[in-house]
């Protein structure tokens, strides 16, 4: 009897022991959790209060917009792209320039993922933000956030053409306060590679131009974005744009140079870009990827939207990918250079955001696309990592639905050729249209205390005849971006940009069409010949020549006008060497 209850006693005892540790862990996660709230509150009271500040007429400490061109982007200083701040909205706007309000995109930014050891650090702008404003100092603290010197700096070409009044003196003002001692990239005049007052100025990349630096260094902001801790990361970012007619009228470009300061390593780094479409009306939109031209892309799912009646699409183009050790034979840009022995990645993975290949459980902050509010993103860091390896949340990889093979590359076919794995015909069964996000990574690399890497993204948006025409001239147009990029040096004055020649024919669909009176037909050429481009009625007879000359090999665009034809149907035809092409376009009076 007595060993019996010496055994019931023990058990006993092990019992509450137990239910004793049981409870004071409850306890401890308890008091984490409300810990952690109150971090996070704090960030999310940060990023509120910074919202709070009203945006007036493009220009405040924390919010710049650039509009040089036919697109305008609203953006943060902590590191916040297309998002405006005033309606919580869509930031991305196009076309018009400073007149834009078609919308095109409510959020973009770039996002990086890695480990330390075997826990993952992450920094994203995507629906919130894990940066604040202002640089790492050399002690490894974030210099204080709230300073005006930690604005979004804005510079223009012609500024001193402006008429006096506000929006010049604050250009002026950015001019001379380029912040050269932050990292913002000046002019050496004298070559002596330091920036002096009076004799340097600030480097133009483009005919305007933001830059500003931010860090991930406030734990609350850090947690509340990603569920991760800060790696001490410093991001400087440069956004500009031309005012050339054509090509770069439609055009942004963003370089983000990422330096850890954190004095520790970060392992199987990938480096990417998030973006969420609107495109007029957000629920009828498609997604889809190229990944020879490291292109992902937005385009609307039917030939009409609501705002647009010949809808664009819009792309985001990896124009420089990390940089990493290669063969004899490789080179890869940097810091406007071209290094021997290296080479710059190509994107490694991308996933269209829809509820079939969204995030798992704890996502992202507020992200609409889940259709619910969460507070905090717990797992999001560690999401994002298997993610940009290519997996779903759990690890298992994505699947081509038509091939069954596993693929890092959702939606890589192509709408245009109708060939592969694409939204809508080239998918039976898959998801309806609606709102759409994407997620482009490119690594992994090591990323050592002290080290850089640069990686730079177009935005370019493209609009044809209908919604799969504005993707045949997306990718197209792509080509010769990213030719310039990787030709172009940034000086005083502007280069005249000489684009690649076609490496085959090419007769666009004219647009737009139908038409009145004017429409406008593009035609590539990879050779030098004899062109003759003629219009034929119904029934085959001659109706006008528009080009008929000996061209040099090129890109060209020509107009058509219909005065004196009647509504109906008609064809144009170019011929030139053995190549010979006919489309059909529509009249209507």
């Amino acid at each position: 009897m007595e060993s019996i209850f010496l055994t019931d006693l023990n058990i006993s005892c092990d019992n509450i022991f137990k239910r004793i540790t049981i409870i004071l862990g409850e306890m401890m996660k308890s008091i984490y959790s409300i810990f952690l709230f109150i971090l996070i509150f704090s960030g999310f009271s940060l990023t509120q209060e910074q919202n709070k500040t009203k945006y007036v007429s493009g220009y405040s400490p924390h919010y710049q917009t650039i509009s040089i061109n036919q697109l305008k982007m609203i953006i943060s200083n902590d590191g916040m792209g297309s998002y405006n701040p005033e309606t919580g909205g869509a930031g991305l706007f196009w076309p018009g320039g400073k007149l834009a309000d078609k919308p095109l995109a409510t959020n973009d930014g770039l996002y990086w993922v890695g480990k330390i050891g075997d826990s993952v650090f992450a920094g994203a702008s995507a629906y919130n933000t894990s940066y604040q404003p202002g640089k790492i100092l050399s002690t490894g603290l974030a210099d204080d956030p709230s300073t005006q010197h930690y604005r979004v700096y804005k510079i223009n070409k012609q500024w001193e053409s402006y008429p006096y009044g506000s929006e010049r003196e604050k250009l002026e003002k950015d001019f001379i306060e380029w912040p050269v001692e932050d990292g913002a990239p000046f002019y050496d005049s004298n070559n002596d590679g330091r920036f002096e007052k009076g004799i340097d100025e600030p480097l133009f990349y483009g005919d305007e131009q933001l830059w500003f630096v931010a860090n991930d260094l406030f734990a609350a902001q850090t947690i509340y974005s990603t569920g991760t801790f800060p790696a001490g990361v410093e991001m400087q970012v440069l956004i500009y744009a031309f005012k050339y007619a054509g090509l770069f009228e439609n055009t942004l470009i963003k370089v983000y140079r990422l330096i850890n300061k954190g004095g520790r390593t970060l392992d199987s780094l990938y480096i990417g870009y998030f973006a969420e479409a609107v495109l007029g009306d957000p629920n009828d939109n498609f997604a889809g990827c190229d990944t020879i031209l490291n292109l992902g892309y937005f385009y609307n799912a039917n030939p009409v939207d609501t705002l647009y009646s010949q809808p664009p699409a819009v792309g985001y183009k990896l124009l420089q990918g990390p940089m990493v050790v290669g063969s004899d034979i490789d080179s890869a840009k940097f810091n406007d250079w071209w290094m021997k022995g290296f080479k710059n990645l190509d994107i490694n993975s991308f996933i269209a955001s829809f509820p079939e290949y969204s995030f798992h459980g704890n996502g992202w902050l507020n992200n609409p696309l889940k259709g619910r509010v969460e507070i905090g993103a717990m797992f999001a860091g560690v999401e994002l990592f298997l993610q940009s390896k290519g997996h779903f949340w759990d690890g298992s990889k994505f699947n081509d639905p038509l091939t069954g093979e596993p693929t890092n590359f959702i939606l890589c076919g192509d709408p245009v050729l109708q060939t592969g794995w694409y939204e809508g015909t080239g998918w039976p069964n898959g998801p309806l249209p609606g709102r759409r996000a994407l997620y482009m990574s490119a690594g992994p690399i090591n990323f050592a205390p002290g080290d850089t890497q640069e990686v730079a993204y177009a935005i370019h948006v493209a609009q044809g005849n209908d919604n799969i025409d504005a993707i045949d001239r997306l990718k197209r147009n792509a080509k010769n971006i990213q030719y310039f990029y990787d030709h172009y040096s940034p000086q005083k004055s502007n280069t005249n940009f000489k684009p690649p020649l076609p490496e085959y024919y090419h007769l666009s669909q004219n647009y737009p069409n139908p038409f009145n009176p004017v429409t406008v037909i593009d035609y590539s050429l990879p050779v030098k010949g004899q062109v003759s481009l003629r219009v034929y009625d119904i029934l085959g007879n001659e109706i006008k020549v528009i080009v008929n000359e000996l061209q040099e090999a090129g890109d060209y665009r020509v107009q058509f006008n219909s005065d004196g034809l009647s509504s109906g149907v008609y064809f144009y035809s170019i011929n030139s060497n053995e190549f010979l092409r006919t489309k059909k376009m529509m009249v209507i009076k």
